[in-house]
């Protein structure tokens, strides 16, 4: 069992398939892409605990160890909020807590860095995933054309397969995807800019960054443009600099497509009604966040509470899951949880900062550093927006992150001049 190759592969592959399910009797469901995590994870454990016996002692690194506390972390808040469970959802919130809050940090962030530890498995990483991205692409391109949904207008989004939307049926589930994966697929570009393969290579990230733009998805748009800002300043900070001073006239364009957007698509019935919704979502959770502000009403329960909100069951019908984690967090996890979040990731990205700024410019693996910072703090981002926390579309691209910070740490000092 090749655990470098194999699963970091099947990770990479499976983790935009996460609307699948098999269904075992009336309570239980689990995603076609846990399973395969779950089976990664029981032969990882089963060769931890023979590798520990023989050596006689536990063989995980000090890394880690370090990774635990986040979780505990996570784990204290969101144990915290048990105590305003109503009665009838503390079953629904204890297996929250396990499935989304502990399986899914271990099984996507903490398991990937143990298992990807060399420079050229996380090599074999990198393409797969500009490959997935590439796909996607298509995907959406298709989506695009011949829209199997009616919507007001036309936007890339997932296909169905079989009668089936593996990957969900929302254009944001698309964006959400590439935000990710495009971060990675300039460092593929970047590490073969001497080779004959480039200009195909910056061709398919194009075609990606295209597609993502064509998702409609407001949250990936400004995702994208913030990656995007951040890399050019990172890369090219002088010459940026001198080309805003020069050509600060073209930020027109862009501010004209957002008019453009507002007095056109966003007063579409499809935009309008969901941004009722959202604030409809946003009241409620002010609502309850004032009625219980230091530990919230309990972890997985805003479904529950809102649907029986009559108000907004009667306008919108059944609720979705809230949109922001900062809302969902108030309602359900209080100041505590809030801060427990927002602590963990804002240490992530001061972890991600420090490494980057360790680096000479001449050194290539500088850039995967950047990588890195840039994919972490797209998904906190994304995050203040989105319905997916703590899901694998959250951690897994943190967790390659990581992985990629440990692994490029290890090359700091090579271009240092003596």
């Amino acid at each position: 069992w090749s655990s470098d190759v194999c699963c970091s592969s099947l990770d990479t592959i499976i983790y935009p398939f996460g609307q699948s399910y098999v269904y075992l009797g009336n309570n239980i469901n689990i995603p076609y892409a846990e399973l395969v995590i779950l089976f990664i994870v029981i032969i990882w454990i089963i060769r931890l605990i023979l590798d520990s016996i023989i050596e006689k002692k536990i063989k995980l690194s000090k890394k880690s160890w370090h990774n635990f506390i986040p979780l505990l972390i996570l784990l204290i808040a969101s144990v915290l909020s048990l105590f305003n469970v109503w009665p009838s959802q503390i079953n629904n919130s204890l297996y929250y807590i396990l499935r989304f809050i502990i399986f899914t940090y271990i099984a996507y962030f903490w398991l990937p860095q143990e298992l990807i530890t060399k420079a050229k498995n996380f090599w074999l990483l990198a393409y797969i995933l500009y490959g997935l991205g590439i796909f996607l692409s298509i995907m959406g391109l298709v989506s695009f054309l011949w829209p199997e949904a009616n919507r007001s207008f036309p936007m890339a989004s997932p296909l169905a397969w079989f009668g089936l939307f593996p990957f969900g049926a929302s254009h944001n589930l698309l964006a959400e995807s590439l935000v990710s994966i495009i971060p990675f697929s300039w460092f593929v570009v970047y590490r073969n800019k001497d080779n004959f393969i480039y200009k195909y290579l910056v061709l398919g990230l194009v075609f990606m960054i295209s597609i993502c733009l064509l998702t409609f998805s407001r949250t990936g748009w400004l995702i994208l443009f913030i990656e995007l800002l951040i890399l050019a300043f990172l890369y090219s900070h002088d010459i940026i600099k001198v080309l805003l001073k020069r050509y600060w006239w073209l930020s027109i364009f862009p501010l004209f497509l957002l008019f453009i957007y507002f007095s056109t698509w966003a007063q579409t019935n499809f935009v309008v009604s969901s941004n009722k919704a959202r604030v409809a979502m946003i009241d409620k959770s002010i609502e309850l966040f004032i009625d219980r502000p230091w530990i919230g009403n309990g972890i997985g329960t805003w479904q529950t509470i809102i649907g029986f909100d009559k108000h907004y069951t009667y306008q919108f019908g059944d609720p979705p899951e809230q949109h922001g984690i900062i809302w969902k967090l108030i309602a359900e996890q209080g100041l505590v949880g809030i801060v427990a979040w927002f602590g963990v990731m804002i240490f992530f990205i001061k972890k991600a900062w420090n490494n980057f700024i360790k680096f000479e410019n001449k050194n290539p693996w500088k850039w995967g550093a950047a990588t890195a910072l840039l994919v972490i703090i797209g998904q906190v981002i994304f995050q203040l927006f989105d319905t997916g926390y703590y899901s694998p579309k959250m951690w897994l691209p943190i967790g390659i992150s990581f992985v990629l910070i440990n692994i490029s740490s290890k090359y700091i000092g090579l271009f240092k001049q003596n």
